[in-house]
């Protein structure tokens, strides 16, 4: 008896573990969203722990929701290039009086400070280059379906 609510703690205590890191607010998040064209619409979360979830809705080589892994030394890369622009410098929003541009949302996160950028046009090149470099992984990583 002594053994099974042992076993019982621990997939208690094991379901509660994994709710704490799937709740756990991503390092870097970006999304995309839709224009009259082919404009790729997605959302992607890159966790702190290096693993990254794409849900791809449309325009992608990918549909529905994968995840991944980044190297740690593409992990360590990827933030250093988010201090190394100053992201939290960024203005809140870029926008224009152009019509049928899709969005970029990009937000970062260190510790408990976190920046999110509205990208709808004019954004600086720094920022631009930061999008493209998270946008990239995603015909670069080896992605598993999970739904």
């Amino acid at each position: 008896m002594k053994r099974i609510a042992f076993l019982l703690l621990v997939f208690i205590i094991g379901c509660k573990s994994s709710e704490i890191s799937s709740n756990e607010k991503p390092i870097v998040f970006m999304s995309k969203t839709s224009c009259m064209g082919p404009c790729p619409v997605f959302d992607l979360s890159i966790n702190a722990d290096a693993s990254i979830v794409i849900n791809a809705q449309q325009n992608l080589d990918l549909e529905g929701t994968y995840r991944s892994k980044l190297s740690e030394s593409d992990f360590t890369t990827l933030i250093d290039a988010f201090e190394k622009s100053n992201f939290f410098a960024f203005e809140k929003s870029y926008t224009s009086m152009m019509t049928d541009l899709p969005t970029t949302t990009l937000t970062y996160r260190k510790g408990d400070k976190e920046h999110t950028v509205v990208d709808y046009d004019n954004a600086p090149e720094q920022l631009k280059a930061l999008e493209a470099r998270v946008f990239n992984l995603i015909n670069t990583l080896n992605w598993e379906k999970l739904k």
